[in-house]
């Protein structure tokens, strides 16, 4: 049925509107100013004033990094293997 599949497409687009808001709350993003610190995820040390996200448990990661890591359906922090979109 058409309709039905339209629905189910909606509700799919929904949802992933709202895990995509949950993980924008659960991993802010900011500048970065202390840039002594890496990256674990790509191994490179953060320039001043590195866009990245940090999360609840503390480790951060460039944005671009974390946002990666994340499509590939990874909620777990790479350091800590915390579930960073559960409160």
């Amino acid at each position: 049925n058409m309709y039905r599949n339209i629905k189910t497409c909606l509700k799919q687009q929904i949802d992933e509107i709202k895990t995509k808001n949950r993980y924008n709350q659960y991993a802010p993003v900011s500048k970065l100013l202390d840039k002594d610190l890496e990256c674990t995820i790509c191994l490179e040390e953060f320039s001043t004033y590195s866009t990245v996200r940090k999360l609840k448990c503390g480790h951060v990661y460039h944005k671009n990094c974390l946002d990666v890591w994340w499509k590939l359906k990874k909620n777990r922090c790479p350091n800590c293997n915390a579930n960073f979109l559960q409160d």
